[in-house]
């Protein structure tokens, strides 16, 4: 894990499903992940802050966490990004998207490399972001929780492979999720190894039984 200590985020609470979506910044730049519901909310601490938005970085398609989006790039004219792995049918229709490779293609935010890992499970596109001390974990990981896997395009087993990838992170990483679904809006990979249900399964097995069993 490379530290950045000039790297800070804002983290939003928005929509009726509880969603999470991030502002990213270092000095005047920043990058916005997730953003959905309230547009203007994002514009506002945009303006407020004086930053300079980058580019939009989405970790899957569904539409609960980008359907601000349309209003964010007629304003500032930014790049999109997803991964090429999400399904056609979660891939949302903007001029300006742009579907990366997560394991070859690099994408850089103030000159430094966002670390992506591919994480499919709840969808086949998920992935998760870090950089510096911060893990951004979209519908892979929650606090206490993980991201159905009982929709369309979901795979239990490829959620289990992701989640055991994640486990094997830096421990003190902040864990920033997609939604508010736990007792607190953070956590870290340590504090989720330890405490996290679906962290804690003895097997596959185990892990397929609890998910499919559960509906958040």
């Amino acid at each position: 894990m490379m530290v950045f200590p000039d790297l800070s985020f804002h983290q939003f609470k928005v929509g009726p499903m509880d969603n999470f979506s991030y502002i990213l910044k270092s000095g005047s730049e920043c990058i916005l992940i997730d953003p959905a519901w309230e547009p203007q909310l994002f514009i506002d601490y945009i303006n407020r802050h004086q930053l300079s938005p980058q580019c939009i970085v989405l970790t899957h398609g569904h539409f609960d966490h980008h359907n601000a989006v349309n209003d964010l790039i007629q304003l500032f004219k930014l790049p999109i990004y997803l991964s090429r792995n999400e399904a056609d049918e979660w891939i949302p229709n903007y001029a300006s998207l742009s579907l990366f490779d997560p394991l070859t293609d690099v994408l850089l935010f103030h000159n430094r490399p966002l670390q992506i890992y591919s994480t499919p499970g709840h969808s086949p596109g998920g992935i998760c972001i870090e950089i510096g001390s911060f893990l951004f974990t979209g519908d892979t990981l929650f606090i206490n929780g993980c991201g159905r896997c009982d929709l369309d395009h979901s795979d239990v087993n490829d959620m289990y492979s992701s989640l055991e990838r994640l486990k094997s992170l830096t421990p003190s990483l902040i864990v920033l999720p997609g939604h508010d679904y736990g007792a607190h809006s953070t956590s870290t990979i340590a504090k989720e190894v330890q405490t996290n249900r679906f962290l804690t399964c003895s097997s596959r097995a185990a892990f397929v039984r609890l998910r499919m069993a559960k509906r958040t």
